[in-house]
């Protein structure tokens, strides 16, 4: 596609859309389909449909909106009211995960090894 050669690039698109949904429909529950997809529809110029594969991907569980937010692939969503939306609802679950974690295990562990 950035050769300009969309004739050759189309089917190679397509194959790697179809086998992103066999191991989704396969039953794979990881994130990284979706987000593929999404860099593939980004490609095509498929905003909605790009959007709408970023919304499983992170509802899947993606985890890295820096990344996302400087993904090369994804620039052309970067503007997008959705795509916001998604940043701050990956940005959100980071945040919660962090909340739970108890470290007081792990902090005692380094004050005694300091200790030492």
């Amino acid at each position: 596609m950035q050769a300009g050669d969309s004739g050759r690039a189309e089917p190679l698109i397509d194959a790697a859309m179809s086998a992103n949904r066999s191991v989704v429909e396969g039953g794979d529950r990881s994130p990284a389909p979706h987000y593929e997809d999404t860099a593939l529809y980004a490609r095509r110029g498929e905003r909605s449909a790009a959007l709408d594969a970023l919304e499983r991907a992170v509802a899947a569980g993606w985890p890295d909106a820096q990344f996302t937010q400087r993904d090369p692939l994804l620039a052309a969503l970067a503007n997008e009211p959705r795509f916001a939306t998604a940043i701050q609802r990956i940005e959100r679950s980071i945040a919660e995960m962090r909340q739970r974690v108890d470290l007081t295990e792990v902090d005692a562990w380094i004050r005694s090894s300091e200790r030492r």
